[in-house]
Formats: C-alpha cells, sequence, structure tokens
C-alpha cells in the first residue's frame, strides 16, 4: 500500500478526527504544507481569486510548494474545476460521491430528529411538513416511519411527486399548512408565495444558501424561523469525521 501525505485546512471540526487516522498535516498556517501529496479543502471550496474559504491562504501558494495530485472538497465552483483541469490534478468532489451523499444524508436527518426533539417532544407528536424530497428529506422520511409521526412531504416538481407516491408517503399542499406544527425546508432557493400560510408554524431550513425563505417576509409575518447548517459535523462530530475519512481513503488506499 502507497502512503501519502494529506494537507488538511483546518476549518472543519470532522477533520480533527483525521489525525488518528492517518498520514497528515492539519493546519491554517500556509508554512505547513509541505512534500504533501493530497490536499483536503473547506466543503466550500475556493472563490474566484483561488482564495481557500474559511481560511487566509490561497491555494496558488499551497500548489507552488507541493506535488499535489488530488485535492479533496464538498463542492467545487469552476475556477477550481479549471485549475484541476489545467495541472492534471484529480478532483473529487464528496457531495457528487453518491456514497457519501446517501450516508451523509442519514447523519442529516438523525441530527434533524435530535433538533426537533430537543424541546422535550418526540417527533410522534409532533406534525411536520417537509418541502422538498431529495437526498435529506428521503432519509428523513424513513425515520420519521420509524418514529409513526404524522408528517407529509410537499414536492418541487412532478418528478419528486411521483417519488413521494411511489415510496408511500403522503403528499402536502401549501393551503393545508394550518394542521402542521413544524415546516422542515429543504430546497435552497426561496420560497415564492403567500407568507402568511406559514403562521402558527415554527420553519427550520435545512436547505443550502440561499436557503428556503425571505428572512424580511418571515420576521414581517411573525413566524419562528431558524437555519440548521452544517448538521452532521455539530451532531455526530466522530460519526461524521469517519464518513470523510473513508469518503478519502477510498481515493488514497490503491
Amino acid at each position: 500500500m502507497v502512503i501519502f501525505l494529506l494537507g488538511v485546512i483546518k476549518s472543519d471540526s470532522r477533520y480533527e478526527i483525521l489525525k488518528n487516522k492517518m498520514d497528515c498535516i492539519i493546519s491554517s498556517d500556509v508554512n505547513d504544507f509541505f512534500n504533501i501529496d493530497a490536499l483536503l479543502l473547506p466543503f466550500s471550496g475556493i472563490d474566484n481569486c483561488y482564495n481557500i474559504k474559511n481560511s487566509n491562504i490561497n491555494l496558488l501558494d499551497i500548489l507552488k510548494n507541493n506535488a499535489v495530485f488530488i485535492i479533496f472538497t464538498g463542492k467545487a465552483n469552476d475556477r477550481l474545476k479549471e485549475l484541476c483541469n489545467s495541472r492534471d490534478i484529480k478532483l473529487v468532489e464528496f457531495l457528487n460521491d453518491y456514497d457519501f451523499i446517501i450516508k451523509n444524508s442519514l447523519l442529516t436527518a438523525s441530527g434533524i430528529i435530535d433538533y426537533l426533539q430537543k424541546k422535550g417532544k418526540s417527533v410522534s407528536d409532533q406534525c411536520i411538513f417537509i418541502i422538498g424530497y431529495g437526498n435529506i428529506s428521503s432519509s428523513l422520511a424513513k425515520l420519521l416511519v420509524a418514529y409513526d409521526s404524522d408528517f407529509v412531504i410537499c414536492p418541487n416538481n412532478e418528478i419528486e411527486k411521483k417519488f413521494i407516491l411511489l415510496n408511500g408517503y403522503k403528499v402536502g399542499e401549501f393551503k393545508d399548512l394550518k394542521k402542521y406544527n413544524v415546516v422542515i425546508n429543504t430546497i435552497p432557493y426561496n420560497y415564492i408565495g403567500d407568507y402568511s400560510v406559514f403562521k402558527n408554524t415554527e420553519i427550520l431550513d435545512v436547505a443550502s444558501p440561499p436557503y428556503g425563505f425571505d428572512v424580511d417576509k418571515l420576521l414581517s409575518n411573525g413566524i419562528n424561523y431558524g437555519i440548521y447548517s452544517a448538521i452532521p459535523s455539530k451532531y455526530l462530530l466522530k460519526s461524521a469525521g469517519i464518513l470523510v475519512y473513508k469518503s478519502i481513503n477510498k481515493y488514497l488506499n490503491f
């Protein structure tokens, strides 16, 4: 087995578990990265000037002093894709890797259940309205069934509606929101419609930016709203870290 030295940008609490799992350098100082073969960026990647997000390091400064052959990140922008392509560097996006996506979605769904029950009320005693049917929603629905929860899923399109029905779940409509006390949004763009339908509900937004709502419209309607992001690293830190490790090892352990 070939041993590679992984450079890890210190930015995500999940990454700390890698210290005891593999040969790596975890740092926020560009001078610490020397003789690394692989690089783990934050999930948010880089900006258009090659600055590594959530750090003070420019990616070009690392590549200048190291023969990096593979870069890992959550989701890459066009600038990172173009850079890797021009330098013949393999680019791995965790959020395009279905093995990672499925397992990470289950961790996220588990974290949502935990969050909903922190007030001392089981999800089986809550009426839940889920917006969107993707990776997170599909995992969440399975857990809610196990809890015997009362929930519906509002699809974003006809394809989602088909799969909601094929999986035996109930389809929700915004006009019926008054029956539900918790709304969980998984769609990463702002809702267009009458915001007053969300009155008397608590909205938990687990989507990525720009999230699911216009905050000003929510506030003007007196709606209880909260964003819960990066759930695996907050709720199941060790499991989330092990998932990152296994995903990296899949590409390095050959």
